[in-house]
């Protein structure tokens, strides 16, 4: 119950940024491969640069690119055959914007000229679709660790607050023993009262004697 608690809590709290991270492949011209190109660029969510990048690699390492990577990433003779019959350089980088998302560009090099809508439409697709589906489990997977993340701080949060409603409940308790004491302690001195007025009295008798006693014993 406490982990439906919890989710449903964050996702009211992370709703704001769900709203906000749509995918969206723009294509524009971009500084890559060593001078301005057309590519494909996306926002990726709730990731850092060197995982996308990493999982990127992985990517192009499945279409048996030779891989380097500097300040951007060169992937030498990619075999993606829905994009072209012949094999694809793709230069791609990744860059944190002031908002804490990743821009991620790619630019695919056909041979003598860069994979673009307008020359290359149904190849131009399927690239984007790449670009795409990347984008969208990266995100999905870094919004996942948000959460959990996200999750393990609400815990702790609300093991603190547990913690102080049992130690409130121990002291509440505590008082209570304290009024009870106070309470028998102050009918204690009550009756001490009454009973040192009696002792009292007692104590001035005793005197009135001993001294009545001791006058009459005096046999001059």
């Amino acid at each position: 119950m406490k982990k439906f608690i919890f989710t449903y809590g964050l996702a009211i709290m992370l709703s704001p940024l769900f709203a906000q991270s749509k995918i969206e492949v723009k294509e524009q011209t971009e500084d890559i491969g060593g001078a301005s190109h057309n590519a494909l660029v996306v926002k990726i969510f709730q990731c850092k640069e060197e995982d996308v990048m990493k999982e990127w690699k992985s990517i192009m390492k499945g279409y048996d690119a030779k891989i380097s990577w500097k300040k951007e990433m060169f992937a030498d003779n990619a075999s993606i055959k829905d994009v072209s019959d012949n094999t694809v350089d793709v230069h791609s980088k990744a860059e944190a914007t002031p908002e804490g998302d990743i821009n991620f560009i790619a630019g695919f090099d056909l041979g003598g000229a860069y994979l673009s809508s307008t020359q290359h439409p149904k190849e131009f697709k399927a690239a984007k679709r790449i670009v795409a589906d990347f984008a969208k489990d990266l995100s999905e997977k870094g919004f996942k660790q948000r959460i959990k993340l996200e999750e393990k701080a609400l815990g702790a949060l609300t093991l603190q607050k547990d913690f102080t409603i049992k130690e409130n409940e121990n002291l509440q308790r505590d008082i209570e023993n304290f009024k009870e004491k106070v309470a028998k302690a102050e009918e204690k001195i009550k009756a001490n009262t009454e009973a040192l007025k009696l002792k009292e009295q007692e104590i001035t008798g005793q005197q009135k004697l001993l001294e009545s006693i001791i006058k009459n014993s005096d046999l001059r």
